[in-house]
Formats: structure tokens, sequence, C-alpha cells
């Protein structure tokens, strides 16, 4: 039975909140096997999960000034100035002031910046793997679904 075949409204309301629950279950998983993977790759480069996030903010456009950053992942703004700093200390980013508006900060990747961005997007080839093989089956049958509606829709 799908869940638009439930006829019970309070059963479909019981099944949609496994469903959630299941499904939350399922992207922390996938959240520890990212940061594992892309941990293991760039540590050689000293720096890890939360220092590619800032990488790839910048990189797919989502964030360019570190208060958008510090947004977009949830982190406080010290914490992404630290960051920031360290990246920008091992030659990963540049600072630039806006045209605009002068007191804002730019950040872009630099080349080797860009490479090790590349490194880690490379370290999700082995993702899809690992994540499915930490699922349990209610879980794997939970991602199942997400993948057939995601697929079907495209």
């Amino acid at each position: 039975m799908n869940i638009t075949e439930m006829k019970d409204p309070e059963e479909s309301d019981d099944k949609l909140l496994q469903l959630y629950i299941g499904a939350a279950s399922v992207s922390q998983k996938l959240i520890e096997v990212i940061k594992f993977e892309i941990n293991k790759t760039l540590e050689v480069h000293e720096i890890g999960y939360r220092h590619w996030l800032v990488l790839k903010a910048i990189h797919f456009d989502e964030a360019k000034t570190p208060s958008n950053i510090a947004d977009l992942t949830f982190s406080d703004k010290p914490t992404v100035s630290r960051i920031t700093d360290y990246l920008v200390n091992i030659s990963l980013l540049k600072r630039s002031r806006g045209i605009d508006d002068r007191r804002t900060v730019q950040l872009q990747l630099t080349k080797q910046g860009e490479s090790i961005l590349m490194a880690g997007l490379d370290a999700f080839q082995i993702v899809p793997k690992e994540f499915k093989a930490k699922l349990t089956n209610k879980e794997m049958k939970i991602i199942s679904l997400m993948e057939n509606c995601l697929i079907s829709k495209h």
C-alpha cells in the first residue's frame, strides 16, 4: 500500500510521521557518511568537512560573504571568520572588497581552492555505496522510495 491509497486519515498521519522520522534517520546517516569521506579525502590538505562546506558554498554561488556562509551552514559568524581566515592563510581563498559597498567582504576560491573543492566532490563517488551499507531494511525502503520519486520526476 502506498501513502495515497490509505483511507483512514489518522492512519495516514501515523504513516507519514513514521516516514518523516525514518527520513530524518536516513538523512543523518547520509551526512555522517559525507563528513567521513570528505574528512578522509581532505585530511592531507589539513582541512575538513566544515572547511570544504565553505569552499563548496562559494564555488556554487550559494554564498559569497562570510555572513551568508554563516547563515547557509548554520554556523556562528566567529566560527566562519576563523574558517575563512584559515582558508585564506593556506591560499585556498582570497578576499576582496565589494564593488558597490566597500564594507562588504567577497570571497573567491583560488586555483588551489578549486582543486581541493574538486577532490572533495570526487569523494562523493563512494558515498552512495557506503551510505546504503549503513541503512536498515526499513531505511533502505525509505531511500528507495525517495530515489524513485526523484528519478520519476525528471
